[in-house]
């Protein structure tokens, strides 16, 4: 992670323990734990008690995270900011609170009166080209 809490490619999380993708079902994270776990547990690792115990503790505080739903949305938090779980729609949840803050944001407001600007000026040049040919009354 960088200086700010936020993660930086190549990082270790706890995805990467558990080796499960960033946007992971719960049951795909339990799986995956409990394979690493009969895999990476120190009594099946006899020759080097150290290393077992040293993997086996970060596996176990990985799932202690990304097993419960609100300590994994406050990781989620501290390694991409404020943002909520991925959903289908290209990665990210939109709700009608984000509607709202977009609505009353700068860069929506210049994009809406960027677009007025250009409506108006084509009606503009539209009908000062028309009214050019248009006859006029005796």
């Amino acid at each position: 992670m960088t200086g700010d809490g936020r993660w930086r490619p190549g990082a270790r999380t706890h995805y990467d323990v558990l080796d499960v993708p960033f946007d992971a079902e719960p049951e795909l994270i339990r799986r995956a734990y409990r394979a690493a776990a009969v895999q990476l547990h120190p009594d099946r690792n006899a020759e080097d008690q150290d290393a077992a115990t040293m993997r086996m503790s970060r596996l176990n505080a990985a799932w202690a995270v990304l097993g419960d739903p609100d300590q994994k949305r406050a990781y989620d938090r501290e390694l991409f900011g404020d943002v909520d779980q991925p959903d289908e729609l290209d990665g990210f949840r939109f709700d009608a609170d984000d509607l709202q803050s977009a609505i009353h944001s700068p860069r929506f407001r210049v994009g809406v009166a960027a677009i007025l600007l250009v409506v108006l000026l084509v009606i503009f040049v539209f009908t000062a080209y028309a009214g050019a040919g248009a006859p006029t009354r005796p």
